[in-house]
């Protein structure tokens, strides 16, 4: 199924507000999720394993600590999106000088945009307004490598660990100082391809946020009311 960015934006708020999450943090899903979309890069199928792993789970235990250069949860994953966040508040601690080793983290490609965002590195491979990115930072985990230099984005590494469920180490730190950073440059997109299992998976997620209908929401327009002379 082929969805626009703004169609993909608000059904992976709505699935990660039924799976659980805060409005604020279901926000910062759909924002992700386009931004990956945008970049070409499989964010809709990461959400959906995402909130799948995640239903029930106590949230709380997704907070992330840092020690010793090494980030950790209480519930033992790492979720991107709490940590996500953490780093582009600058609760990690994390300077492009050091290394950042994070252990267990759940669908490691939705951390991608929020590392973006703190260098100001936009899916289109563009500069955000206001924001110096003289750094060259690199994202590691298995055979993935994703650069972050010159202002765009650069792809290294095999394609099927990108939609990893989860990662037992991903490295945040300083790229190879190269003067053309190895990898794909990633060019944007203007709309999501998305499987029939992805889809299914956050519709089923988003349908949780509907208020279920009743006969005085039905009397009240929703619906055919008492009547159905169609």
């Amino acid at each position: 199924m082929n969805w626009s960015l703004n169609e993909l934006d608000a059904m992976a708020r709505k699935a990660a507000r039924g799976a659980g999450y805060s409005w604020g943090l279901a926000e910062e899903a759909g924002r992700a999720t386009r931004w990956l979309a945008a970049a070409g890069l499989p964010g809709p199928m990461c959400l959906a394993q995402l909130l799948a792993a995640v239903d029930g789970a106590d949230f709380k235990d997704f907070t992330p600590a840092v020690s010793a250069g090494r980030c950790t949860a209480d519930g033992g994953a790492l979720c991107p999106l709490f940590t996500g966040v953490a780093l582009c508040d600058g609760a990690l601690d994390y300077s492009p000088m050091q290394g950042l080793t994070l252990s267990n983290l759940s669908a490691p490609l939705l951390l991608l945009p929020f590392v973006a965002q703190t260098f100001g590195i936009q899916a289109s491979g563009t500069q955000s307004s206001g924001v110096l990115t003289s750094e060259r930072v690199r994202l590691r985990w298995a055979e993935v490598q994703i650069i972050l230099a010159h202002g765009a984005v650069y792809l290294d590494g095999v394609v099927g660990d990108l939609t990893c469920a989860q990662a037992e180490s991903v490295t945040l730190d300083p790229a190879p100082a190269e003067k053309s950073p190895k990898g794909v440059l990633l060019a944007p997109q203007s709309r999501a391809v998305i499987d029939v299992a992805t889809r299914t998976c956050l519709e089923g997620f988003a349908q949780r946020t509907f208020a279920p209908a009743t006969e005085a929401s039905r009397l009240a327009g929703a619906g055919a009311g008492l009547s159905d002379n169609d």
